[in-house]
């Protein structure tokens, strides 16, 4: 079964089952790639048994599904991912959205743990400068505080996740070129003066 770019949370229920930041820990895990309940707990430090509930709840509202099933030693390995890379919530249900300030703020903690673990684990050649231009080096990173009142923070957001849809489509073009698979992270949010980044 293929999942989609972005998976619509259109149910009350769905909301309630993300308002867990363990449950956003684990939709983390397995957003790009599938994994066994077991190797989930391996990465967060909590038993299979545990993780293997929260599983079968988010599988029972729809967020999850099981891509795949391999025997070890006789025993059935199910392999979970979810259906969406990225998940965004109907604005029919912005009147329970105050129930998952704290699952947000965990789930931008994963993404940025999540990129932590994606630069450890990435093959040196991603790091390979050959030139002093950074427009031509193969990686992109950028942190930095911007100044901004809220509705021009709201109108760049929308723009730039058209670029990031067009980034999307590209993947879906043929080229007689080989593919690499890229990581990419994006996270922003209203921070207090004194957390100042350059």
């Amino acid at each position: 079964m293929s999942t989609h770019k972005v998976f619509m949370i259109n149910t009350y229920e769905q909301l309630k089952a993300i308002s867990d930041p363990l449950r956003i820990s684990i939709i983390s895990q397995i957003n790009q790639n599938a994994k066994t309940g077991k190797q989930i707990g391996d990465i967060l430090n909590i038993s299979a048994p545990r993780v293997h509930y929260h599983l079968k709840e988010l599988e029972k509202v729809g967020l999850v599904f099981v891509e795949d099933i391999e025997l070890l030693n006789g025993i059935a390995q199910k392999f979970y991912k979810t259906y969406g890379v990225d998940f965004v919530i109907d604005q029919e249900l912005l009147p329970h959205l105050n129930n998952m300030k704290e699952s947000l703020r965990t789930s931008i903690y994963s993404i940025l743990e999540n990129g932590k673990s994606e630069a450890l684990k990435a093959p040196e050649e991603s790091f390979s400068v050959t030139s002093g231009e950074y427009m031509d080096w193969p990686i992109i990173s950028i942190q930095s505080t911007i100044n901004l009142d809220s509705t021009q923070f709201m109108e760049w957001k929308k723009r730039y996740h058209l670029l990031l849809d067009e980034l999307g489509k590209m993947e879906n073009t043929v080229t007689d070129k080989p593919k690499n698979k890229y990581y990419i992270s994006s996270v922003g949010f209203k921070i207090t003066e004194d957390q100042d980044v350059n």
